[in-house]
C-alpha cells in the first residue's frame, strides 16, 4: 500500500478506465479531484489517492479520497470522503488487498453511495452506519409521468427533447426572492451550531466544486445584508435516456425550504425536463419534499464514517444526524448516463 506519485497519474488513469469501462470523460474526472483546494500534496506524491500495486509494480487496486471539512456543534474538522474502493478480481484476495482495505479506512472519512459488499466491508472493518440517504423524483406533469413510464417499460428511450436553458435572473415566490448568481462563491454561507454534522460550504468549496464548470451549474440565492439565508444550485442531466434537472446542491434557514422548493420547480415547469431528481438525508428535508410531490424511489444509500461523533441511536433512527446533497462526495459524478460534465 502507498500513496500516488505524480508520475504515475497516465498508468492510473489507465487502470481506472479498466475498471470502469462505462465512464466517459474518466480521466478529467481524475484530473479534477486532484485539483481540490483542500487536497494535500507535494511535487512528488498525492496524498489523497491510495494505491496497491502487486511484485511488477502494477496497479492492482486504489481508494481515492475527497478532503472536506465539516462541523457539528459549532466546531470545525478535516475529514475525507473515501469513494471509488476497487482491487481489480484477481487480486481480490491477496494479501495486497486485504492491506489495502485496512490501511485506507485508518484516516478520519466518509462514505456514502457504496456497494452492498463494500458496505459490509466497511462495517466488519468497526465503522459506523450514521445515516441513510434517499432519492427523490418529481414529475412536471402527468403525460410526463407516464411517457417515461412508458420509455422504461419498452426499454427504449422516447424521443427526447431539449434539455432546459430556461434559467430567470429572478424567481419570486412570495416574500422570498431567489436572484440568480454567476459566481458560485458569492454564497455567503456561515453555519450555524447544530447538533449534527454539515459539510463546509466555503467559498474554496464552491469556488472548485461548482465554479470549475460554470456552464454546467446554475446557482441561485436568496438573502439580505447578514448573509445567505437559502440557495440552491441545479444542472441538466440525462437520466434513462430523459432530461431531468438534476438539484444538485442546496441549503435553507428557517422557513425558507419551501419556497427554495416552489423556485426549482417554477424552473422545470417552463424547462424541456420530465421533472427534477435531488437527494436527501435528513428526515425535514423529506417531509418537505414529499409535501412538494416528490417520490421516493431507488433502494437508500448508506453512508457511514469511522470518525467517533457522539450522535444517539435515536438521532440517528429520526434522520437528523447528517445532512448531505449530491454535491458531498462524489454524488454527481457520472450521474444518468454516466458521461462527465462537459461530455
Amino acid at each position: 500500500m502507498c500513496y500516488l506519485k505524480n508520475n504515475e497519474i497516465d498508468e492510473f488513469i489507465e487502470f481506472n478506465k479498466k475498471m470502469y469501462p462505462l465512464r466517459r470523460g474518466l480521466e478529467e474526472s481524475i484530473l479534477y479531484k486532484l485539483h481540490h483546494p483542500y487536497i494535500s500534496r507535494t511535487d512528488d506524491i498525492i496524498y489523497t489517492i491510495i494505491v496497491a500495486k502487486d511484485k511488477n509494480e502494477r496497479f492492482i487496486g486504489q481508494f481515492q479520497r475527497i478532503p472536506c471539512k465539516y462541523y457539528i456543534d459549532g466546531e470545525l474538522f478535516d475529514a475525507y470522503w473515501g469513494m471509488d474502493y476497487i482491487v481489480e478480481e484477481a487480486s481480490r484476495g491477496s494479501a495486497a488487498g486485504v492491506f489495502l482495505a485496512k490501511q485506507a479506512l485508518k484516516d478520519n472519512h466518509f462514505g456514502m453511495g457504496l456497494s452492498p459488499i463494500s458496505f459490509k466491508l466497511h462495517i466488519l472493518l468497526g465503522e459506523k452506519h450514521i445515516s441513510d440517504y434517499y432519492k427523490y423524483i418529481r414529475f412536471k406533469s402527468l403525460p410526463d409521468l407516464l411517457k417515461f413510464a412508458l420509455s422504461i417499460i419498452i426499454k427504449h428511450p422516447l424521443l427526447s427533447r431539449n434539455t432546459s436553458d430556461y434559467y430567470p435572473n429572478i424567481i419570486n415566490i412570495g416574500s422570498v426572492c431567489f436572484q440568480k448568481k454567476s459566481n458560485p462563491s458569492d454564497i455567503n454561507w456561515e453555519f450555524e451550531n447544530n447538533n449534527y454534522i454539515e459539510f463546509s460550504r466555503d467559498k474554496e468549496f464552491l469556488s472548485w466544486r461548482f465554479g470549475s464548470y460554470p456552464k454546467i451549474f446554475t446557482t441561485y440565492t436568496y438573502g439580505d445584508e447578514s448573509g445567505t439565508k437559502a440557495y440552491f444550485i441545479i444542472r441538466n442531466v440525462i437520466w434513462k435516456g430523459l432530461p431531468f434537472l438534476l438539484l444538485v446542491d442546496y441549503k435553507y434557514r428557517g422557513d425558507t425550504l419551501q419556497p427554495l422548493l416552489k423556485a426549482v420547480s417554477k424552473i422545470l415547469k417552463k424547462s424541456h425536463n420530465y421533472g427534477i431528481v435531488t437527494l436527501s438525508s435528513f428526515s425535514d428535508v423529506d417531509r418537505a419534499l414529499k409535501h412538494n410531490r416528490y417520490i421516493k424511489f431507488g433502494s437508500s444509500g448508506q453512508i457511514v464514517t469511522n470518525i467517533r461523533i457522539n450522535l444517539s441511536k435515536q438521532q440517528i433512527k429520526q434522520r437528523k444526524s447528517i445532512f448531505v446533497t449530491f454535491a458531498d462526495s462524489d454524488g454527481d459524478f457520472f450521474y444518468g448516463n454516466k458521461e462527465w460534465y462537459e461530455l
